[in-house]
């Protein structure tokens, strides 16, 4: 409300007749907002700082967040009314919250454009999830959003300096890939590791993969494991795939045939398409599990309904596999 009553100030020339009327204005403004009496003299001392303040006054620009009225705000409520109430007193995560909305439409018509409005409101006053969510709109263009790296990048890095687990994630991977920043696989390893530290699953695994490869960091297949193996444990299909891989081969750990499948049909069975076609090709062999062609069939089919293109040449050969074996069986 005080802030509405500043618009009407960034104009000096004007600046004469605004003073004049310095009790009327004031007394609109608290019949305007329904507020009590008591609050006069606060909103006075602003109107007062706000005149006193040439430069404030050029720049358009009065800080005045703490003379507003403290309002409690219960981030867990799903009454749109008063979220929406909230966001328009200019309460941080209330707009924060719409912008979550708006933009997954959860419990709105989903709408970008409001969901970009909303989220850039919170992002300014400092808003960490709604600056990494504008890193996030930039970065893939969400709703005809044009994609833009270099500001996705900026957004991320506000959050990222409050510490943002997500955004340090995903700052992380801009610098892997040269999105928007200059690619530099030792700044991408230390913005990983920051969130992989706060418990981000998925940074835990692209540490992981950073170790794996030697990208930014010392190649340590032993590190590689450890940081898979966090995130496996919360889930991560990615991860989970991964440590599979690792205990298939013996790197960084002691090599482990069944270990590995139990790892793959984790990620298989969350639709990982990398991680069925593994599983199949277990089943197919007998590697770590028992043969059964039925089961290869199976995972072999769902990581090519998954897109996985090597699992259709996988399970074309192991058809012929099986054919020519049936022929020589009844040549015998």
């Amino acid at each position: 409300i005080i802030l509405a009553m500043m618009d009407d100030y960034h104009f000096l020339p004007d600046m004469a007749r605004k003073m004049k009327n310095k009790p009327a204005m004031i007394a609109d403004v608290i019949e305007a907002g329904r507020l009590d009496e008591g609050v006069t003299l606060s909103t006075g001392e602003i109107y007062d700082d706000f005149i006193d303040s040439k430069i404030d006054v050029m720049n358009g620009l009065v800080h005045v967040v703490s003379a507003l009225p403290s309002v409690a705000f219960d981030e867990n409520t799903t009454d749109l009314d008063e979220i929406r109430r909230a966001a328009e007193m200019g309460i941080a995560e209330a707009q924060n919250k719409l912008g979550w909305m708006y933009l997954n439409g959860d419990g709105v018509e989903r709408d970008f454009a409001k969901a970009l409005e909303w989220n850039l409101k919170a992002a300014k006053q400092g808003n960490a999830f709604a600056q990494n969510r504008l890193g996030n709109m930039y970065c893939f263009g969400y709703g005809g959003i044009e994609r833009n790296y270099v500001k996705a990048a900026e957004w991320y890095r506000k959050a990222v300096e409050q510490g943002n687990a997500f955004a340090q994630r995903n700052l992380g991977e801009m610098y892997e890939c040269g999105w928007g920043v200059e690619q530099d696989y030792a700044m991408a390893a230390s913005l990983y590791r920051k969130a992989a530290e706060q418990g981000d699953a998925n940074a835990q695994c692209n540490l992981g993969v950073m170790y794996d490869v030697g990208r930014g960091v010392a190649e340590d297949d032993v590190k590689a494991v450890e940081w898979y193996r966090k995130a496996a444990e919360q889930g991560d299909a990615n991860a989970q795939c991964n440590l599979g891989f690792m205990y298939d081969n013996g790197e960084g750990v002691r090599q482990d045939k069944s270990e590995a499948a139990r790892w793959y049909r984790k990620a298989a069975e969350q639709g990982y398409a990398e991680a069925q076609r593994s599983l199949g090709m277990k089943y197919e062999y007998g590697d770590g599990v028992k043969q059964d062609y039925d089961e290869a069939r199976k995972w072999y089919r769902r990581a090519i309904e998954g897109g996985d293109e090597l699992a259709e040449d996988f399970l074309k050969l192991m058809e012929e596999t099986i054919e020519l074996e049936e022929l020589l069986k009844d040549s015998q």
